[in-house]
């Protein structure tokens, strides 16, 4: 089994489903020391219990990344229980939906707390940390929603976009201390919250769009994020890489070889 991240000590928001979920696996078994991260407590100390089961070394922390404080306190208990930070993935979301006349101040604040805020502020909290370790990785998931217009997602996709410029202007910032910043842009991706956020025909268009012909998987993202933290990155900082299937680049789709002429 390949180990990527032998002994680096990560840290996976939202690590309690999901992609999350699939990210703190794939991080336990390419070496990491884990910090599963999620305002579920239950869940995320579910997740780092399979975790540790499995012969990973591996915490459940309980934090809403919209709370400050909490954030800090999350970041001290991972330094002195798994002796540092290496790695950040800055997974955590969460928005409510609307039309943009519609949408009322309270859901815009909450969006843009949870989404934007609070991804910034773990990645400034851990940037500190990492700068005083001499290096790191920031990983920030951000969505397709900050590159092509999806309906009622105004709060949402406006605050993945400004975390992707947040990435390219850490990114800058941090690279004279090691710390490399970057970012996973997924597409339609098969999960239980898409499940309840997007409906049956939303999902069929969604579908209908993927050059790919599927929905992307949990598994597809985690696997990008393991290439971002690892040493194969190590001159990659500032981008953001689409994990979409092709839908961010879709024009008209057509089958060339559906649409062959089968000679005698």
């Amino acid at each position: 089994m390949s180990r990527e991240l032998n002994e680096q000590v990560a840290i996976v928001t939202g690590g309690a489903r999901g992609i999350g979920r699939a990210i703190a696996e794939r991080f336990a078994e390419a070496g990491a020391h884990v910090c599963v991260a999620d305002r579920d407590r239950v869940g995320a100390e579910r997740v780092a219990h399979a975790l540790s089961a499995s012969g990973a070394e591996a915490i459940g922390v309980a934090v809403d990344i919209s709370d400050r404080a909490q954030i800090d306190d999350m970041i001290d208990v991972v330094a002195q229980r798994l002796g540092g930070l290496d790695v950040l993935v800055n997974n955590a979301a969460h928005a409510r939906y609307d039309f943009a006349v519609d949408l009322d101040d309270e859901a815009w604040d909450y969006t843009v707390g949870v989404t934007l805020t609070g991804t910034f502020t773990c990645a400034q909290r851990a940037a500190r940390r990492m700068i005083t370790g001499r290096g790191g990785r920031i990983v920030n998931i951000t969505s397709m929603a900050a590159h092509v217009a999806l309906a009622r997602t105004v709060a949402y996709a406006s605050s993945k976009a400004a975390v992707e410029a947040m990435t390219r202007v850490m990114a800058i910032e941090l690279a004279e201390y090691g710390v490399q910043v970057n970012a996973i842009a997924p597409g339609p991706v098969d999960t239980e919250f898409s499940r309840e956020v997007v409906s049956e025909a939303g999902r069929a268009q969604r579908l209908s769009r993927l050059p790919s012909g599927r929905l992307g998987t949990p598994e597809d993202v985690a696997a990008a994020a393991v290439f971002l933290a690892s040493p194969a990155a190590e001159w990659i900082t500032g981008a953001v890489l689409a994990v979409d299937g092709g839908y961010t680049i879709a024009g008209a789709i057509e089958s060339r070889r559906r649409s062959e002429t089968v000679l005698p």
